[in-house]
């Protein structure tokens, strides 16, 4: 976040922060020459607002990790609002607060998975959507509950799905 990994708080000089970002990300690109809006920043455990300036002056895409937003408590429609067109990658998972996030989407807030699925269907996003998860178990699961959202089913806490493997 600051100016070491796991820092807390946000860098001492802000400036010399996004100049040093700045810096390293026009390297890749030039490195790589991959188009700007393909190279991606994560969203992780940070408020990427702080890196707004350099993500836009560079015309970067943007990782936005709606688990880790819904985890920390941050209001997803609106950092979905605010990346909009930047987003080339929606990365979504639940958090089950007994153990840890990267959970199948059944520990997702449903009145949030409503709202993300609005914002999809209204920005016309063509980006990338993954389930981030880790295990099969948590993909099917997750996967069928998707199924079954964007069928029209309600999005209710507590839908319950089977766990023998989806076909």
């Amino acid at each position: 976040l600051g100016d070491r990994e796991n820092d807390p708080h946000p860098p001492g000089d802000l400036d010399a922060w996004r100049n040093r970002a700045t810096e390293s990300l026009r390297a890749v690109l030039n490195v790589t020459g991959v188009e700007p809006k393909r190279l991606c920043v994560e969203s992780l455990d940070y408020d990427l607002t702080l890196l707004d300036p350099v993500l836009t002056s560079l015309g970067l895409g943007v990782a936005l990790d709606i688990g880790h937003l819904a985890r920390d408590g941050v209001e997803v429609t609106s950092a979905l609002d605010h990346w909009g067109e930047q987003i080339q990658i929606l990365q979504w998972h639940g958090t089950d607060p007994q153990t840890r996030d990267h959970k199948s989407l059944h520990h997702y807030p449903a009145s949030e998975a409503r709202n993300v699925l609005a914002w999809i269907d209204r920005s016309d996003f063509d980006g990338v959507v993954t389930v981030e998860v880790f295990n099969e178990q948590d993909f099917e699961r997750s996967w069928r509950l998707l199924t079954r959202w964007r069928e029209g089913d309600p999005m209710d806490e507590s839908i319950t799905i089977a766990s023998e493997p989806w076909d």
